[in-house]
């Protein structure tokens, strides 16, 4: 399927990622025998879903640019290449003469043309340009007009900032869903609806109890002309290599944006491993044919003496 998507609009190999999962938002959406003409995603949420939106994948598209983010005679839309779906709605588009990827709902679709990889234009084959109404939110024009300042940027680097998907396929053997895509990185449920479930209780127990045992804080009262920085709860499946729940994940983290650079900090430093040195160390590893040991230090983050005074709110239902 990856093979054709590419095939057929004459998309650059460089884009196969993209493909592969488009492929995988697709199959998701598509009935299986396995499933008895039922959806993988509707067998997971229960709601049938939606393919009206489906089209082309390489088709060209014209993306709507908002008017404070023109000038007066500027064109009203850009030309683009349709690459995939977005969780949130609507569509992932490429910029070939930018090399950044965005997402718009505000955006026509010419599924009978495609863009003319052979030459560098900025103009696709076909000229005629159609905008509809204006749907994107402020946030994404935003971030599209912060990745425009931006400079260019190699396409790799683009992918690895912008896009870290992973595309493995998983196979669960009580639900029979056979594409991973439909696990997303971190769950979407609120504070109330984890403290009613049983796993994610215990987890955020476990947490509050690293955070005790590392003397992490101390309880006092707040200070004149202080404010305190709120917490919120970061929520995470972890699974094995059969697709099967291992483990409830859950990090307390502080709203850091309520924090000003030289007066609530000096330095960010997060004493982390980068996958690249990961992935290094592997390598040569392999190469020298070096025995690897990995160890999980869950509590980490919680070991960062500071050096500013920083007043945090108690997390709810734990004071």
């Amino acid at each position: 399927m990856v093979r054709c998507m590419l095939k057929t609009k004459k998309v650059p190999s460089f884009l196969w990622g993209e493909a592969a999962s488009a492929v995988t938002y697709v199959l998701n959406i598509s009935p299986t025998r396995k499933l008895k003409l039922m959806t993988p995603e509707e067998a997971w949420t229960g709601v049938k879903p939606d393919v009206s939106h489906l089209r082309i994948f390489g088709s060209l598209c014209y993306k709507h640019v908002l008017d404070p983010l023109r000038r007066k005679l500027d064109d009203k839309s850009t030309s683009q290449v349709l690459i995939g779906y977005h969780e949130t709605g609507g569509y992932k588009l490429y910029d070939p003469n930018s090399e950044h990827v965005s997402t718009s709902k505000d955006v026509h679709i010419d599924e009978s043309s495609s863009w003319d990889w052979t030459v560098a234009s900025t103009e696709a084959n076909n000229t005629s340009k159609i905008v509809l109404e204006e749907e994107d939110s402020a946030e994404q024009d935003t971030t599209d007009l912060a990745l425009r300042k931006s400079g260019r940027r190699s396409r790799l680097q683009s992918y690895l900032r912008d896009y870290d998907v992973t595309h493995d396929t998983v196979v669960t053997s009580n639900r029979n869903l056979v594409h991973s895509t439909l696990i997303a990185e971190s769950e979407l449920i609120t504070f109330e609806e984890a403290a009613r479930d049983g796993h994610w209780w215990r987890a955020m127990e476990e947490d509050i109890d690293s955070i005790k045992r590392n003397n992490t804080w101390e309880l006092v009262e707040l200070p004149l002309n202080k404010k305190p920085i709120a917490f919120k709860w970061i929520y995470k499946v972890k699974v094995n290599a059969d697709g099967e729940i291992v483990r409830h994940k859950t990090r307390l983290v502080a709203k850091g944006f309520l924090q000003k650079a030289g007066i609530d900090y000096g330095e960010v430093y997060a004493p982390i491993a980068r996958m690249e040195t990961i992935r290094l160390v592997v390598a040569l590893a392999t190469n020298e044919d070096w025995s690897l040991h990995q160890l999980d230090v869950k509590s980490a983050f919680l070991n960062g003496p500071l050096e500013e005074e920083v007043y945090v709110q108690q997390p709810i239902r734990f004071v």
